[in-house]
């Protein structure tokens, strides 16, 4: 039986980098996807983009070694929302008030990042309070389309 059937919830994984560090209404996760046997998330009162290693063995999964920030919102302010990760390992991140911004692994192994579309300073007309990102599904041809 899963989750779905039984609807028997318990804790897995909790991490510092996880939590919001401020009182309630503010945000701690924001996005979260396993991707190739990682863990990636977003922290919107933190500002970070943050990876860590799973030990996944059947339904039991576990915390492998300790969590990575790959990025944190830029200085010019926003905040990291919902992401998606494309077939090459990059990130997508949405980021509040009106940018999509990619986070990626450089050759020397450090994860760099840079506005992809919009505008940091919120002034853009293309992304309005951007909250999700994915990929076309349908076909090959669609991977790539965002």
């Amino acid at each position: 039986m899963d989750i779905t059937s039984t609807g028997d919830v318990r804790i897995v994984i909790q991490d510092p980098p996880m939590a919001s560090n401020a009182p309630a209404p503010a945000l701690g996760i924001n996005g979260l996807h396993v991707h190739s046997g990682d863990l990636y998330f977003t922290n919107s009162e933190l500002g970070t983009f943050t990876r860590m290693r799973l030990n996944i063995q059947g339904r039991r999964v576990s915390q492998a070694g300790a969590t990575q920030v790959l990025g944190v919102v830029q200085p010019s302010g926003g905040e990291y929302d919902d992401f998606v990760i494309d077939h090459k390992g990059r990130a997508w991140v949405t980021t509040h008030p009106a940018t999509l911004t990619l986070l990626y692994e450089t050759d020397n192994g450090t994860w760099a990042q840079e506005t992809a579309a919009g505008d940091a300073e919120g002034n853009s007309t293309v992304f309005i309070q951007p909250t999700s990102a994915a990929f076309g599904r349908r076909s090959l041809a669609e991977e790539d389309i965002l």
